[in-house]
């Protein structure tokens, strides 16, 4: 076999790692990180290269069941290197590379009368869920901080993360993308999914994680109201806000720590890839944190 035959030879079993520490994301790191650069920087020249400067991936879907095509461009990008975490986004459901393995994931960690929570509800990722989850899923917006949380405001359940309107032990699975990284007291949010976790439930969340950095950087904070800036404002889009989400934290291995201080007993890095089912980007993460 070529070269190019085994670079772009593919395999229907998705690589996934637990990682507890940065010691071990670093040997997993060195271990994978080669052949993938090669086949990625392989994508994105090829991209670039093209007329309209995206291209299709052929792959399967395991949120559709279906062969499909990922889209790959350079949106949301430094215009070099596509964002390979953002991208990809499915021909059949939009679903792009991290939420396509979010809704996968719960697909095969949910069975029936599992109850689950998600810190959204008008999305693309909570319409998937709500597929196959039903009644037993619910959703919330945080819409301002001047309604309650459990306030229903235009058919929307407004709920702050940091005080949850909900009861102890009532969910079996709670579900995070991309939001952590917007609340002013990211302890308090682990300690509220902590307490309305059931025993031995589940946290699966993403957000923007730097794991070349030990501690987690705080970019701005609320104090007295008033929003205190320690560097560079950046917003993130936000469904809710044309304005988007203030980011308050660049996270660090300390996150872990900051878990498990809300009482998980166990908390790790998930890493994922695979070439057939679209998930690219070097080292995909997510996070898991499960109750004791």
């Amino acid at each position: 076999m070529d070269f190019r035959k085994r670079l772009l030879k593919k395999s229907e079993v998705v690589e996934e790692q637990n990682l507890y520490s940065y010691v071990e994301f670093n040997e997993y790191y060195n271990s994978v990180i080669t052949q993938r650069e090669l086949y990625e920087n392989y994508l994105a020249k090829k991209c670039w290269l093209s007329k309209k400067q995206h291209l299709y991936l052929k792959g399967k879907c395991k949120v559709c069941g279906k062969t499909t095509r990922f889209k790959l461009d350079f949106m949301y990008s430094d215009g070099k290197t596509p964002n390979f975490r953002e991208r990809l986004s499915c021909s059949i459901c939009s679903l792009n590379n991290r939420q396509r393995y979010i809704v996968s994931y719960l697909q095969e960690e949910y069975k029936n009368n599992k109850k689950i929570y998600m810190y959204e509800q008008v999305t693309a990722v909570y319409n998937a869920v709500k597929i196959f989850a039903q009644d037993n899923l619910i959703g919330s917006e945080f819409i301002n901080r001047n309604l309650k949380s459990g306030s229903v405001y235009d058919g929307i359940l407004h709920e702050n993360a940091e005080y949850l309107s909900f009861g102890d032990e009532k969910f079996d699975i709670i579900v995070s993308n991309d939001v952590f990284e917007h609340v002013n007291d990211v302890q308090k949010c682990f300690n509220e999914a902590h307490r309305v976790l059931k025993t031995n439930g589940k946290l699966i969340m993403s957000v923007p994680f730097y794991p070349d950095k030990d501690k987690t950087i705080r970019r701005a904070e609320i104090i007295n109201n008033e929003i205190v800036y320690y560097t560079d404002a950046i917003y993130h889009g936000n469904p809710m806000s044309e304005d988007g989400s203030l980011v308050f934290f660049d996270f660090g291995w300390d996150i872990l720590h900051m878990i498990k201080m809300a009482g998980f007993k166990e908390a790790y890095v998930k890493a994922y890839y695979s070439k057939e089912y679209g998930y690219l980007g070097r080292i995909p993460l997510v996070f898991e944190a499960i109750k004791s």
